[in-house]
């Protein structure tokens, strides 16, 4: 009798979680995403950030999918654009009572994907791969300068409650076959150029980004930039750089291609084949100054 009974209740339970099942994919594929759509574009526009979302709908693991968005971040007079993006919940993080989301997109023909947290001081954790460097969209006067390439990284940031210039973040990209050119930048004739491989780290805290490394090397021109640190303020591009030497090291033929420049660098070649000066000024002018 018991074992009968049991049986029975197993099988209430089952079917009530089929029809709970049921009814919560019904209830999310019915969702109002156009009203959902709009009110995300809404939100994000007080906060000074323009999106726009366009084919939202039901996507895998009881999350949502996006054919396309566009993004301009505030104080960047560029426009992003993501497609095939999808947001699921991370179940296995809210099972131990630290609610994210996981979410992956198709930018500039490569792939991105991470984690938001809604705990905390609000963690992010994002990566990339394959991304071509000439499909992101560039600021003026660099918009018209060609560039080739491709780029994968990782970015940490913890605090985005927080604006970008109370957050803490850690930044870490690597660049191959990076080409820039030929092109003009303010009327300027500017070759074509090979930087060849390159690697950047860059830490955020205190509303200060510090450059830990940056560096290329293989191409015709090797950069390096040494002990470089930014002052974030709004808008981003009028953000002033403290300290840094960059240091190019150029080959023959980027030697000849531009004289001019070289001739106008504010120092002379030393003896290791170096160009070296100390640069100030902002993101969108930096400026070049004797060492």
């Amino acid at each position: 009798m018991a074992a009968k009974t049991g049986r029975v209740v197993g099988r209430v339970v089952a079917y009530a979680l089929v029809f709970l099942t049921a009814f919560g994919v019904s209830l999310w594929r019915s969702l109002p995403y156009d009203e959902i759509a709009s009110a995300v574009e809404t939100r994000l526009r007080d906060r000074g950030v323009s999106v726009r979302v366009r084919g939202l709908g039901p996507g895998p693991w009881f999350g949502v999918r996006a054919g396309s968005v566009q993004v301009e971040p505030p104080g960047l007079p560029v426009r992003l654009g993501v497609s095939d993006l999808e947001v699921w919940p991370s179940w296995a993080r809210a099972l131990r009572g630290r609610p994210a989301l996981r979410f992956r997109a198709t930018v500039a023909g490569g792939t991105v994907e991470g984690e938001v947290g809604s705990y905390g001081r609000v963690p992010l954790d994002l990566s990339w791969t394959d991304v071509a460097l000439g499909e992101i969209p560039k600021p003026p006067p660099w918009k018209e300068l060609p560039l080739v390439g491709r780029t994968g990284g990782s970015l940490s940031v913890d605090g985005l409650r927080q604006s970008p210039f109370e957050a803490r973040a850690r930044l870490q990209a690597s660049f191959s076959g990076v080409r820039i050119g030929p092109g003009k930048v303010r009327g300027v004739p500017v070759p074509a150029v090979g930087l060849g491989d390159g690697v950047l780290e860059v830490d955020l805290e205190g509303g200060r980004a510090e450059v830990r490394e940056a560096r290329f090397r293989g191409g015709d021109l090797e950069v390096l930039l040494t002990g470089a640190a930014v002052d974030l303020r709004r808008p981003l591009g009028r953000s002033p750089i403290k300290g840094g030497l960059l240091s190019l090291t150029p080959n023959q033929k980027v030697q000849e291609d531009l004289a001019l420049l070289f001739a106008l660098f504010p120092g002379s070649r030393g003896s290791d084949g170096r160009y070296t000066a100390r640069i100030r000024g902002t993101l969108q002018a930096p400026r070049l100054l004797r060492r």
